[in-house]
């Protein structure tokens, strides 16, 4: 009878070990499982109180995205001003796109559109650069941005309208404009080949001109009249500012606005 109640009493203690061990090795095929309690928590661990859990990390500002690297107020009063100067250069362009599908009597009416756009585009690169002076020093990565966005390409943008349109004045031997077109490139880009090397003919037809005006001939030796647009052109400018005689293109003769000081 002994034998039969010690054999009973093991039997039963390994039964209630076998189950606190499954309940512990499976916390969550448990019942009664503590609030908050982890998956894969030791047995015993206090459980995390959701309240004072701490919070995500917040997602790092992407590289070259102006609205995470500049606050609100920043972003309205340095980038909004870029943005818009942009948005009107291309509505200019627009208008160019359908005043080309017109007879044009005037070839100057298209060319004084796209020297408007790119004095917008210009207008947007200036401020752009202005705007990355004006942040503090620990904004180098918006500087950059602004820099890589908005400054380099609208300034590439307005050189190569002002190179567009001075061709085809070149094209239509209107040298006068040509020549204030191109002197203007070189004043926002000082070292641009394609303007310098038009300059060097342009010169080069300039003197042939004043030559043949004094022989009593036509620039192309044709007549005994040189061509005007070539006589008498400001070929030097006082402190490398572009040449006026813009009215052949049908544009202001003076500093277009928004030109920046900078350039």
């Amino acid at each position: 009878m002994k034998h039969l109640l010690v054999v009973a009493l093991v039997g039963a203690l390994a039964f209630t070990a076998s189950a606190a061990w499954g309940a512990d090795a499976v916390p969550w095929q448990g019942a009664g499982a503590a609030p908050g309690a982890v998956q894969g928590a030791a047995p015993g661990a206090k459980p995390v109180d959701p309240a004072v859990a701490p919070a995500p990390a917040a997602a790092p500002a992407v590289a070259g995205d102006l609205k995470s690297e500049l606050t609100p107020a920043q972003y309205k009063s340095l980038v909004k001003p870029i943005e818009d100067a942009v948005a009107s250069a291309e509505k200019e362009l627009e208008l160019v796109k359908k005043e080309a599908d017109k007879p044009q009597e005037k070839p100057g009416t298209v060319a004084g559109m796209k020297v408007k756009a790119a004095d917008f585009y210009l207008n947007a690169a200036n401020k752009a650069k202005t705007a990355a002076t004006r942040l503090p020093k620990d904004k180098d990565a918006a500087k950059t941005t602004l820099a890589d966005q908005y400054e380099k390409p609208n300034k590439q943008k307005a050189i190569d309208l002002l190179l567009e349109v001075a061709k085809e004045a070149m094209d239509r031997k209107d040298y006068s404009t040509a020549v204030a077109l191109y002197k203007r490139v070189l004043v926002v880009e000082p070292d641009n080949a394609i303007a310098k090397d038009a300059l060097t003919e342009l010169e080069k037809l300039a003197k042939a001109a004043q030559a043949n005006g004094k022989n009593g001939q036509g620039a192309a030796g044709g007549n005994n009249k040189p061509d005007p647009s070539l006589i008498n052109q400001p070929w030097q400018n006082v402190n490398g500012k572009p040449a006026n005689g813009w009215s052949h293109a049908g544009a202001p003769t003076g500093p277009s606005n928004g030109f920046g000081s900078g350039w």
